[in-house]
Order: structure tokens, then sequence, then C-alpha cells
């Protein structure tokens, strides 16, 4: 089992740099989209007023358009009449308005045709990226379980090919090559949709993702919604309608074009991370993998809080608080974060609060306790008596737990009284051990 499990690991580590590679270029993609929106809205703002006063003539009736034409002629374009920047005139067969630039102001910033070929540009552009993240959320996705797939396949092989059939004469031929050959083509035949695979895992191998069915329905969604602008520009169809739940549908109609902007993306984006982290938790559970073999799983959690994705971390630790076999530390551990993404969501922690007793632990946690409920005067007392036995600089300076008390009084007031520990940063090369193992093992780290 520990290759399957190394093997698992290593295949979760990748996807978590292509989701890491994926969020950085959607972000990156999209501001510069609307710094380039910016951009022209300020270069051609002259254009786009007088494309807006242009737009008005065609409101008109066909037989007062030249009276109006008249009337907007004196409309002032930053301080200048517009019939000063163009002469308008009509084309009464082809009922269509013309304009002739004044030579002081044949400039592109005047001129609203060329200002709406720009803005039809970038709007092509938006609508290319936002396939771009949509296909590439699916893609990520499906070479993760392409993966996961083999990982179970090769650890289970009577499970998955049953009723299949291997030729007498490849066997004498090469039986390597024939096993490896069943293998590709069960990959291949149930790889075509992502979907049905995670049904064959679940059928075959037990592993079931639908305990996070808020999350399966969610990716589902981003699946058909894909399909949707990959094939239909966007425009929702019957097919959407009969696979999508039916909490999606609301003031949606047959028709109409689904909503894919910069709110859609990044949540997209989160419910793949959570897809993933639900996925390779049960892998490690099947192979039953050590409660340390979970730390990149809890780091992506840790991660997640560090960045302020505090619903991706919900789901994480939420996920590995419940494990049963963990020693009280791990899951005192997950238990501290999985409560503070809640606060930082502005969830009512109380009650969990009141359950989790810290008397018989270390001093970090007791620490951590009192951050949570923002007892600042009580978390200065304790660091200044364990400090940096209990935490350090670093991790008071960085960690998501002092998120609130590094907003107080208290914490300027310890850090002027360790001054000379929390001026210094850490500079790592790629052999530099973690800057976060100079403190304890017990704290509240995953890294």
């Amino acid at each position: 089992m520990v290759e399957y499990i190394r093997k698992s690991i290593h295949d979760f580590d990748m996807v978590l740099a292509n989701l890491d590679s994926l969020n950085s270029y959607f972000v990156e993609i999209n501001n510069w989209i609307k710094n380039k929106k910016l951009r022209y809205q300020t270069e051609y703002s002259p254009a786009i007023a007088i494309k807006e006063i242009l737009d008005t003539i065609y409101e008109q009736e066909p037989n007062q358009r030249y009276e109006y034409i008249q009337k907007i002629n004196g409309t002032l374009i930053n301080d200048v009449r517009l019939e000063d920047i163009m002469e308008l005139s009509l084309d009464e067969k082809k009922e269509t308005v013309q304009f002739v630039m004044k030579d002081l102001y044949r400039h592109e910033k005047y001129d609203p045709v060329k200002y709406r070929r720009k803005s039809e540009s970038i709007i092509n552009q938006e609508k290319i990226f936002t396939r771009s993240i949509l296909s590439n959320i699916i893609i990520i996705f499906e070479q993760y379980l392409t993966n996961v797939y083999e990982v179970l396949v090769i650890s289970s092989p009577q499970k998955y090919f049953e009723n299949k059939t291997i030729h007498v004469s490849e066997i004498f031929k090469d039986l390597t090559a024939a096993m490896n050959n069943l293998l590709q083509n069960e990959i291949e035949d149930n790889m075509y949709n992502s979907l049905l695979a995670l049904d064959r895992i679940k059928d075959k191998s037990q592993i079931d993702v639908d305990r996070y069915i808020r999350v399966r329905q969610d990716f589902e969604e981003i699946y058909y919604r894909r399909n949707v602008f990959v094939h239909a520009e966007g425009i929702a169809n019957e097919t959407y309608f009969e696979n999508v739940d039916q909490r999606y549908l609301k003031n949606i109609q047959l028709g109409d074009e689904l909503i894919c902007d910069e709110i859609y993306l990044s949540n997209a984006i989160e419910i793949l991370s959570k897809m993933v982290a639900a996925l390779h938790f049960e892998v490690l559970k099947y192979f039953d993998a050590s409660q340390e073999q979970y730390t990149n799983l809890a780091n992506m959690g840790f991660e997640a809080l560090k960045q302020g994705q505090y619903t991706l971390a919900e789901h994480v630790y939420g996920i590995l608080r419940r494990e049963k076999k963990f020693e009280f530390k791990f899951k005192a551990m997950y238990e501290v974060n999985f409560m503070n993404s809640l606060k930082l969501q502005g969830k009512n922690i109380d009650s969990l609060l009141d359950g989790f007793d810290v008397s018989i632990v270390t001093d970090d946690y007791k620490i951590a306790k009192e951050c949570l409920k923002d007892n600042h005067e009580n978390v200065y007392n304790m660091l200044s008596e364990t400090y940096p036995r209990s935490f350090c600089a670093i991790a008071i300076r960085e960690w998501p737990i002092f998120v609130k008390f590094r907003e107080s009084e208290y914490y300027d007031r310890f850090i002027n009284e360790h001054k000379e520990d929390f001026d210094v940063i850490v500079f790592e090369n790629k052999d530099a051990q973690d800057a976060l193992s100079d403190c304890p093992d017990e704290n509240l780290q995953t890294d």
C-alpha cells in the first residue's frame, strides 16, 4: 500500500500546483482585461460620449431624425460642440447615420466606430478567457481523476477487470504488454466522462465523493456550464436543465445566457479545489494512510486560511476533524483551524468553543482558544509567559490564528518587547528548511 499512498500524495501535490497556476492565470488575465477596459474608457471617453449620442438618433422615428440631428449638434463633448467635432448627415435610403470628422478631431479617441471595434474586441477576448478558465477547470480535474483511477485499478485490478478477457496469443507474445494494454483501455474507456468515472470508482472501490453532495452538485453545474459555453455560446439548453440540480435553475429560463463573470469563475476554481480535497481524502482512507500522510491535505487548508479562502479552509478542515482514527493532537489542531475558518467568515462559533476542552492540552492550544475568543489581553499575557516555547515570532506575525490579535494594541506591545525577533525576515532558497520549522512541533501548524 505504501507505493500507492506515495503515488496518491504525489498526484495530489501536482494537482495543487496546477490549481495554483490556474488561479494565478485567472487573477492576472482578469486584472489585465479589467485594466484594459478602464484604459479604453479613459482614452476613448469622447468617443464613448459621441457614440451614446449617435445611438439616440436611431431611437427616433425615421422622419424625425434630421430635425433631431440639428438639435443635438450643439451638445458639448469636453466643452466642444458636437458639430465642431464632426459633420452629421443621414442616408435616408439606407436609414443610416453618417459622419465626417473635422480636421482637428481626426483622432481615434473621438471616433465612435473605432471605439466600438476596440470594445467588441475586448468583449470577445473576455469570452475566450471565460471559456478557457471553464475548460481548464474540467481539464485539471480530469487529469487528476485519471491519475487516481490508474492507482485504484493497479492496486485492485480484479475489481475493474472482471469480465475482461486477454487473448492467449497476447499472453504468449508479451504478458506485461497485454496487461498494460488492458489497463490503458480501462482508463481510456472510462475517462471521457469524469462524472461517470466517479460513479464507477464508487461502484468498484467504494470511494464515494457523493458524501460531499453539495460540492459534487456544484462541480456538476460547472461541468455542464462549461459544455454550454463551449458548444452553445453560453445559452442554457435542455441538456443543462436536465443535469444540474434545481437550485441552480432559479430565475433561469431555456434560452437565457448563463452568467460567467469574475465572481462565478473565482467560485468555480474554489469548488474544483474542494472536489480535489474530498477525492484525495477518500483515496487516503481507502489505502488506510497514517495520520501523518494527511499532512499535504492539511497544508492545503492552512494555505487557504493564509490566502483568505475561508470557505475552502472550512471544507478541508471540516473533512479532517471528523476522522475518528486521528490522535487528539491532530484532531485538536484541525478543530482550531476549522473554528478559525468559520470565525473569519463572520460565523458564530460559541457552541464549538464551549465544547473545545483545552484543560489537558499544551499552551499553544490554550492560547489558540483565547485567540478564537478575541481575548487579546489574555493572549498577550499567555504569550509573554510562554514565548517562544508556545509560538515563535514567525507564527505570531503570519499565522491566521493571530489575525485579530494582530489588529489589537497588545500585538504592538508584544512585538515592541521582542523587536529583535520580529524584525528578522527569513529568505529561503529551494533547499532551505521551512522557516516555520523553528516553531515547536506542538504548534498549530500544518507545514
